[in-house]
């Protein structure tokens, strides 16, 4: 198993991010983390969010303007958005409408090993 583990990057920050660019980042360290558990676990995605703690997270972030751990996973040929039907697929996304404030639509953002951060 992979010896790192990431901390949510805001809350290392000097300078206070808005709660989007905050949850665009949670969504970058979880993709990280996932490629990690994906490289130690023969190219499997884990099932839910929960595996990845200890050993790649040291917690599920959470979503700032949800104040909660708002974060949820799909994988393999159908998950959402996989137009190319790819087995070692995954999406993670902030769920419910968080970041309506913004005009972010519910749901969003997303983020996929293929196409990285989608806003909207």
């Amino acid at each position: 198993m992979a010896a790192w583990l990431l901390a949510p990057q805001f809350t290392r920050s000097c300078h206070r991010q808005t709660p989007l660019t905050a949850c665009k980042s949670n969504l970058k360290n979880i993709g990280t983390a996932l490629e990690m558990y994906s490289t130690d676990w023969s190219g499997h995605y884990p099932p839910n969010l929960n595996l990845l703690t200890p050993n790649y997270l040291k917690t599920l972030p959470e979503c700032l303007n949800a104040e909660r751990v708002t974060y949820r996973i799909a994988t393999g040929l159908n998950a959402p958005l996989n137009h190319g039907r790819f087995q070692d697929y995954y999406l993670v996304e902030c769920t419910g409408t968080s970041h309506q404030d913004v005009n972010i639509p519910a749901d969003y953002p997303k983020y996929t090993g293929i196409m990285g951060l989608i806003e909207q």
